[in-house]
């Protein structure tokens, strides 16, 4: 594909349906491909997907993938959410490697403009918002797209020369890439999170590497100088190599609890900005939806929407960000994780824990020596028993350390459920 921005007449399948296949079949089907959407699954927002891509002439099946006739593609672009270790993807692999790319690899290919590229096991969202609102602060625009919400290729056409991409990308995604090359691109962190997905700690870390992969010397590579994993990669680093959480942080107090936005600062000084005003600029941040969220306080009690934490370590962040001991809430689909790890950390951070979920019997193991820990059936019962004990000063965290997909759609889903059960 590389080279060939012409699709007319190319057969291309879209493997797995979600926001980013749903984006890449409409925009190649503008580009005049002959579109196929192959997904497994068989549920209402599959319907309606398929309802949507009918009325622009784009053939679907469900419930099944046709294998012959996904060999009969020229390109097959395939959904973060299908696991390597699943049949189709190693079917398709071990027949059509060279013909199977990311929805991030096809967007790049189309790209009219820079691209600054952001991963990380945490803070990818936030830190992705920041950098996308940094430029457009500063009168450059920008689009902040990818992992965040909104598909990448979904943004193209709105993207000028003169634009910059701001894409938040995953492990998951860069798994399928192949020339996609960010002029600036930035590794958060590396901990412990999706080795159920990518089969270990040091491929999970390869994959991570990846955004670095097509990088010369005329671009730049971001990392946290506190970060071990992320530091093994530097002398594999063709790009220019600059550091964050290098030292203490001058500025504002909020620039100490979020070591994540010193990264923000490094994209500041590669594009030249100036230092007040980025400091301004950070210092009035509103925030994002489901990290770290304050939903309201009633009664005295603090009640804080922390949805966007899946993992352990997204779980510590929050709790070392706690000025007491919270009422914590958590549980969901475990990624493979030892929850051990927190006990700890949890027993000086936590008053109380009600867990829910497929992991809650996991979590109730590792913690019930250090707090007590009520296992309760969903969210609904533990917010319910969180609110009957706690008092005026307390606050009420939702930082469910797991993947939502064992009772919700996703992480928005779940935050968004807890702060309509909070406001009811």
């Amino acid at each position: 594909m590389k080279g060939e921005m012409n699709l007319k007449g190319k057969k291309v399948t879209v493997l797995g349906l979600g926001i980013s296949g749903f984006e890449s079949a409409l925009f190649l089907r503008k580009k005049d491909a002959l579109v196929f959407v192959s997904e497994i699954a068989r549920n209402e927002s599959v319907l309606e997907y398929q309802n949507k891509l009918n009325e622009h002439g784009i053939e679907m099946e469900y419930g099944k993938h046709s294998v012959e006739r996904i060999f009969e593609s020229d390109w097959i672009v395939i959904s973060p959410g299908i696991k390597p270790q699943s049949e189709i993807y190693r079917t398709v692999a071990s027949q059509k490697r060279d013909c199977l790319i990311s929805e991030i690899e096809l967007a790049a290919r189309f790209l009219p403009c820079e691209m600054i590229a952001v991963t990380g096991t945490n803070g990818k969202t936030t830190t992705t918002s920041l950098i996308a609102g940094l430029f457009n602060f500063f009168g450059v625009h920008a689009i902040a797209c990818g992992n965040i919400g909104n598909a990448f290729v979904g943004e193209i056409e709105n993207l000028k020369p003169e634009s910059k991409a701001v894409v938040e990308v995953s492990s998951f995604q860069l798994e399928n890439i192949k020339d996609f090359r960010p002029h600036v691109a930035l590794l958060l962190n590396v901990t412990p999170d999706h080795y159920d997905w990518h089969g270990g700690p040091e491929r999970y870390l390869a994959a991570k590497a990846r955004i670095f992969e097509n990088q010369t010397s005329g671009d730049f590579a971001i990392l946290n100088w506190e970060d071990e994993p992320s530091r093994t990669l530097v002398p594999s680093l063709r790009s220019k190599a600059l550091y964050f959480n290098r030292g203490p942080v001058k500025g504002p107090r909020f620039a100490v609890d979020n070591p994540n936005w010193d990264a923000v600062r490094r994209v500041s000084e590669i594009y030249g900005f100036d230092p007040e005003k980025t400091e301004k600029f950070l210092e009035n941040f509103p925030g994002i939806d489901h990290r770290m969220e304050k939903v309201v306080s009633r009664d005295g009690i603090c009640y804080i929407n922390d949805s966007k934490s899946t993992n352990p370590s997204s779980l510590e962040w929050a709790l070392n960000r706690m000025r007491e001991p919270a009422i914590l809430l958590c549980g969901g689909r475990n990624k493979g994780n030892d929850f051990g790890i927190m006990k700890e950390l949890v027993g000086q951070k936590v008053k109380h824990c009600f867990v829910f979920g497929e992991a809650a019997g996991e979590m109730e193991n590792a913690w019930k020596d250090a707090v007590s820990v009520l296992h309760c059936r969903d969210m609904r019962e533990a917010l319910c028993a969180a609110r009957g004990i706690a008092k005026a000063g307390d606050t009420i965290l939702l930082s469910p350390a797991c993947a939502s997909f064992d009772q919700f759609k996703n992480y928005e889903d779940r935050g968004q459920k807890f702060k309509e059960m909070v406001l009811a």
